[in-house]
């Protein structure tokens, strides 16, 4: 039966629409539905595999204005069983490049820009600030994770979904309001995170292959929870939202529930940026570091640091042979074999970074060149407060049409 609750959703006079000629026609029905907001919204859909392909449908025919669709893989033959945007012609593809052609023919009015990369280390925070909603439709922790923590640094919602096999949980997680993800992961999360493994309860070779048994019913079930939990993000239904809970759905035993989870006080996802200064002249692949110092001395005044979100190998250490190199990059963009000594081939001790102080002599380099991601944003602080600073720049070039 319908929950009484119901009766307190928002609503409206109703105009009747032309359903001959009205695509969202039956949608504006709803006495609650807003069309304009739902033609005005940005929604980010990270991961285009089986959840990400029913999260996209189902946004294509509610009719979301802009989608900012990001993954990094391309299609295999496994991926057409379960993603209902991909066909056979598709084998071999980029995953966004198939999957928003398929959106815009379900949705030929969308403004769809699409990322071919990784989420944690190549997107700039500055994208996340200019969505409504992000909706993961990942398949590992430190993915989740990481969108986590910029949601909270530029206050967005964010909804995830995990699957696997006939199980599946949707969750909300809004900045302020209840636990975030990083809260809800236990000693052994945390373990398996530091091992690089995806999925909880996934034997290693099928880690090792890249793979996540699932059906495509269990996709379609918690992706069409995904999506109606952003609906109503979108229309501001707060009091119906899974802010700070997951719902669960056992397909098993067809039972379906939901658990609350507990916000931890010590959480180091919660921190939120204050105010953001847009670098509008700011690009990653020619803006320096000394071109940020300058900026930030002149706001915030001398000494000053600039904090980093993520943790930089400046040096490599051979303590085999003595052999030191500077390095200058992201501790993930170090291949195996850059971490093996020229020398002897021993493996390498980092040495490591988290601020720069001004006085570091890579920092005449673009950003893009020490791993600062375009369109990103930096925190500084100095004698005369804090600042967050973003290369504003890039965001023509990353957006485009999503930005109209």
């Amino acid at each position: 039966m319908p929950d009484p609750k119901a009766a307190q959703l928002p609503g409206r006079h109703i105009r009747i629409p032309n359903l001959q000629k009205d695509r969202q026609g039956t949608l504006r029905l709803m006495s609650w539905w807003d069309h304009e907001r739902v033609s005005r919204a940005r929604v980010m859909v990270v991961g285009a595999g089986a959840l990400g392909n029913e999260v996209l449908k189902n946004l294509a025919l509610m009719g979301i204005g802009a989608i900012f669709l990001i993954d990094r893989d391309r299609i295999e033959a496994a991926n057409l069983s379960r993603s209902v945007l991909f066909r056979e012609r598709d084998n071999g593809r980029l995953k966004t490049e198939a999957a928003a052609e398929a959106v815009r023919d379900l949705h030929p009015e969308v403004r769809l820009r699409t990322f071919d990369g990784d989420v944690v280390h190549d997107l700039g925070l500055g994208v996340f600030r200019r969505m409504d909603v992000i909706i993961g439709c990942l398949d590992n922790r430190e993915a989740r994770l990481a969108v986590n923590r910029a949601c909270w640094k530029v206050d967005r919602p964010w909804v995830d979904g995990a699957i696997q096999e006939l199980f599946g949980v949707a969750r909300v997680f809004v900045p302020g309001d209840g636990a975030c993800y990083e809260c809800t992961l236990s000693e052994q999360d945390w373990v398996m995170l530091g091992q690089a493994h995806p999925c909880k309860g996934i034997a290693v070779a099928n880690i090792l292959l890249g793979k996540v048994p699932t059906t495509p019913t269990i996709s379609s079930i918690i992706a069409g929870f995904q999506a109606q939990e952003a609906l109503k993000l979108l229309h501001g239904m707060k009091d119906f939202v899974l802010s700070g809970r997951g719902l669960i759905v056992n397909g098993l035993t067809n039972e379906i529930y939901t658990t609350r989870f507990l916000p931890k006080e010590d959480c180091d996802s919660h921190w939120r940026y204050g105010e953001v200064t847009e670098l509008h002249d700011a690009r990653a692949a020619s803006f320096t570091g000394r071109d940020l110092f300058a900026r930030v001395g002149k706001d915030l005044g001398t000494p000053c640091v600039v904090e980093l979100d993520r943790e930089l190998i400046v040096e490599l250490e051979c303590f085999a042979c003595g052999t030191r190199s500077a390095v200058a990059k992201p501790r993930a963009r170090i291949t195996e074999a850059e971490g093996r000594c020229a020398t002897c081939g021993e493996l390498q001790e980092p040495t490591t970074t988290h601020a720069w102080r001004g006085d570091e002599g890579y920092l005449d380099r673009p950003l893009a060149d020490i791993g600062v991601p375009a369109g990103h944003i930096l925190a500084a602080r100095g004698p005369n407060g804090r600042a967050f600073y973003e290369l504003t720049g890039d965001m023509p070039g990353l957006l485009g049409e999503v930005l109209e």
